[in-house]
């Protein structure tokens, strides 16, 4: 055995063994090291805890306990690598939803805006026709200002005439009698003379008929004949002049009696139609109408008030809405500023890996140096 053992030893193969062994060990701690350094704190804090521990003794059982430590710490950044995930696949999920709710609040807005403004467009033409109506009733009450002076005014002047008339009618008849009995056919005075003038002309008495006066010529008897004869036939034609007339004046005052009487007919009815300023809104004139018409404009100008107002509330309601979900977005997600980026999930689950990688370092070296009997722990 001697012999071999200084043959071994004047080959240098012993301390060549040694001599790799120690290099493999400075190496294997070194690569234990750089990767430590690499960990998160919170497993590297257990580790270097449960290494410092670490005597030369035997039975301790130190590698396996250290070993278990790894087990359990891959096993947790396993699961909050899967949960990392998970966040990442539910931020982008939360995010796309809260872009598709901002969406739909701007979409409520803009037609809540459309629709205030459409309101205050119809309101105010509703408003312009509700002063068109206002303007409308007071040109028919002009009308019917107008209506009833021009038919007091014509009823007036007609029932002047028509007195008028009557008297002039009156006067003719007076007069027709009048000259009837002076002129006409059986004016007995005429008649007379006609008769004297007539037995004077065919009698040879003439100092009987002359008696008292100078000398009467023929000519003179044939003139004082056809004198009489002349005033018979004048009277006449006078009287049937003014019957005439009496005819024509009778003609004109029915003609006014049935003008006054139509006047009085048309402007009752057109009373009627229009009604009064005091007219119920819906009563059957145009009054009554207008008036429902006004009001109901009225009624539709209110109501479209308070749908624009409303509208505007809706917008007002929208726009905080969606400021509150710029708000939600802004400030979900991880990081600074907080958002879905894959790179910020993705760089925590490498550093997470980068642990896990760490701690299957320290197996692999719990495993290199002989296992349970070269180490001792402290309690």
């Amino acid at each position: 055995a001697i012999t071999v053992l200084k043959g071994h030893l004047k080959s240098g193969f012993f301390f060549m063994q040694l001599h790799s062994e120690k290099t493999r060990f400075r190496q294997s701690v070194d690569s234990l090291t750089e990767k430590l350094m690499k960990m998160s704190k919170m497993p590297q804090r257990q580790i270097v805890t449960a290494l410092l521990g670490v005597q030369m003794g035997t039975g301790s059982g130190a590698s396996e306990k250290i070993k278990s430590l790894c087990e359990g710490l891959i096993t947790q950044l396993q699961q909050e690598i899967a949960d990392i995930q998970q966040a990442k696949l539910d931020c982008k999920n939360k995010e796309a939803l809260i872009k598709s709710e901002i969406t739909e609040a701007q979409r409520n807005i803009d037609e809540q805006t459309n629709i205030a403004a459409a309101k205050k467009k119809a309101k105010e033409n509703m408003e312009n026709q509700q002063v068109q109506t206002g303007k409308d009733i007071t040109a028919l009450a002009v009308t019917l200002r107008n209506l009833n002076q021009q038919c007091s005014y014509e009823q007036t002047q007609l029932e002047a005439d028509i007195a008028t008339n009557t008297e002039d009618g009156k006067v003719l008849d007076l007069a027709i009698s009048k000259l009837e009995a002076v002129f006409g056919e059986s004016a007995e005075q005429v008649k007379d003379e006609i008769l004297d003038a007539k037995s004077a002309a065919n009698s040879n008495d003439f100092n009987e008929y002359e008696s008292g006066k100078a000398t009467v010529t023929q000519d003179a008897r044939e003139l004082k004949f056809g004198g009489a004869s002349g005033r018979q036939n004048a009277g006449a034609m006078v009287v049937k002049l003014l019957f005439q007339i009496k005819t024509s004046t009778e003609k004109a005052l029915d003609e006014m009696k049935k003008d006054l009487s139509e006047s009085e007919t048309f402007c009752a009815a057109e009373n009627a139609k229009i009604g009064t300023t005091n007219d119920a809104p819906g009563t059957e004139t145009e009054f009554g109408g207008l008036f429902a018409k006004y009001e109901e404009e009225g009624a539709t100008i209110a109501s479209l008030a308070d749908d624009m107002q409303t509208a505007l509330d809706n917008k007002a309601n929208f726009e905080t809405e969606k400021e509150n979900k710029i708000d939600e977005l802004n400030t979900h997600g991880i990081g600074t500023p907080p958002d879905c980026k894959s790179g910020k999930f993705d760089s925590i689950v490498e550093a997470k890996r980068a642990d896990i990688d760490g701690l299957q370092t320290v197996i692999r070296y719990m495993n290199s140096i002989g296992g349970a009997s070269a180490l001792s722990i402290d309690a």
